[in-house]
């Protein structure tokens, strides 16, 4: 192992972030962005863009569509993304839909999941299987 490796980790690393909204800033409306977006203060409306970071001061009401998500913060509404990491200090009141979710012990969820891709089951061989 050389001395300069890169720590492994399982969060996404596609590019610096492009915006940073502080903990003091509350943001009234709609939000959409392209690029990488860390949010550590509030945001009351609907979220919609690329690579999302929620941190742990940060909280949104409303809903949320990212193909990345990473949360350590609040959300009150529904969040959909491709991959999605939930950390232990996320507190969630609302619906998850991800093709890919990764949840550590200790995040709080209030609300239905669903997760995997339609090419994994079809929604046939769901309501005919039966769970024991």
């Amino acid at each position: 192992m050389g001395l300069f490796t890169k720590k492994k980790t399982d969060e996404p690393d596609y590019s610096a972030i492009t915006s940073i909204i502080g903990s003091d800033m509350n943001i009234l409306g709609d939000v959409v962005y392209d690029g990488k977006v860390r949010v550590d203060g509030t945001i009351t409306g609907n979220v919609k863009g690329e690579h999302f970071i929620l941190g742990e001061e940060g909280k949104i009401v409303g809903d949320i569509e990212a193909h990345s998500f990473i949360c350590h913060g609040k959300i009150e509404g529904n969040l959909k993304g491709k991959e999605v990491f939930i950390r232990k200090a996320a507190v969630i009141k609302g619906g998850i839909t991800a093709d890919i979710l990764h949840v550590e012990g200790g995040a709080y969820i209030q609300g239905p999941i669903q997760c995997g891709t339609s090419r994994n089951a079809s929604d046939e061989e769901l309501q005919s299987e039966e769970i024991s």
